[in-house]
């Protein structure tokens, strides 16, 4: 049997705790290693049990925007995913420019959670689909589709696309440069193209849209 992917959860609510260890007791993916309530504790838990995954909430001691960005800096291999009560669009995208690899809102239900934590473990973004809506300027639900949906990667010619794989992937210009051996120059011109060609404002929204495109493929 495969190694458990390890989980830790940091949240001042311990009823959201209880919550998530009732819901992770049992399962035969993700072990529950570690929790805590503020920065320092997640700090101190990435060094002690080098978590894969760790929940996180916005609102804790210390701010966990914070802490993601320390976590980011210092424990590039812990994933992390806000789970938080906020559905503002300006804190995801913060999120999201951060590296934050997930985003949940903590009205999801248990089926939701696995599924995030699922995409996660595989390297995959994972967005509230409700929020992930409201950012694109829609009213989409988690099984609506966005406008385009079934022809926005078919735009692509064949680099355009492997670009657009990377940044559904979350990786940073230069990131996506040093896996297809091209400039950083050349990287934002695709760029420029693929958010033209999508019709967005910006990486972060292009990215949102594209992550959902190819995890449905």
């Amino acid at each position: 049997m495969s190694e458990l992917t390890k989980v830790a959860t940091i949240d001042d609510h311990p009823l959201i705790r209880s919550g998530i260890r009732s819901a992770l007791a049992g399962s035969m993916e993700f072990n529950l290693v570690a929790e805590g309530e503020n920065l320092h504790d997640a700090i101190a838990i990435a060094q002690t049990y080098s978590p894969d995954i760790m929940l996180l909430d916005i609102n804790i001691p210390g701010n966990g925007f914070e802490a993601a960005k320390l976590l980011g800096r210092s424990y590039p291999l812990v994933k992390v995913v806000m789970f938080t009560v906020s559905e503002r669009s300006d804190h995801l995208v913060f999120a999201l420019e951060h590296k934050v690899i997930g985003y949940v809102l903590k009205g999801a239900n248990e089926e939701e959670l696995f599924r995030c934590l699922r995409s996660v473990k595989n390297g995959k973004r994972y967005i509230s689909p409700e929020l992930a809506g409201k950012v694109l300027g829609g009213d989409t639900g988690a099984d609506a589709p966005l406008e385009n949906d079934t022809t926005e990667t078919a735009l692509f010619t064949g680099r355009e696309n492997d670009v657009a794989e990377l940044l559904a992937l979350g990786k940073t210009n230069k990131e996506i440069g040093d896996k297809l051996s091209i400039t950083e120059k050349t990287v934002k011109h695709h760029m420029s193209v693929i958010m033209e060609k999508l019709n967005v404002r910006n990486r972060v929204e292009a990215a949102l849209m594209l992550a959902r495109s190819f995890e449905r493929k």
